[in-house]
């Protein structure tokens, strides 16, 4: 993850964009309506593990400005630098990695949330 905070550090500018690479295994289970997990007769299981990459963008809002007494005792009392409000755009690819005869999974996807920053 790569973080773009010059702007918030060197001029107070409280938007921070960041972006996001990373390896994934997905582990997935397939059952049948009694909870038991199939299998065939060429050894194949109702059950394993995908590998996969994602990939993500995203914006974050730093919240500090909004009470910077409060955002420094915070930090002197918790420990927490910074707490953002972030959107960002994914894409999850969890296909094998290029491998046959793997399950494919993957989306892409909106995340929102509240992030801070230790």
């Amino acid at each position: 993850m790569y973080r773009f905070d010059l702007a918030l550090e060197h001029w107070g500018i409280p938007l921070v964009p960041y972006g996001k690479l990373g390896l994934d295994y997905a582990l997935w289970s397939i059952s049948n309506g009694n909870g038991d997990v199939p299998t065939d007769p060429t050894g194949g299981s109702g059950r394993g593990g995908t590998w996969g990459w994602h990939a993500a963008v995203g914006l974050s809002l730093v919240l500090d400005f909004l009470d910077p007494i409060s955002a420094h005792q915070f930090d002197v009392e918790s420990g927490v630098n910074h707490t953002h409000l972030f959107v960002e755009l994914g894409h999850w690819d969890i296909s094998g990695l290029g491998s046959a005869n793997k399950l494919h999974v993957g989306d892409n996807t909106w995340l929102g949330g509240l992030l801070f920053e230790f």
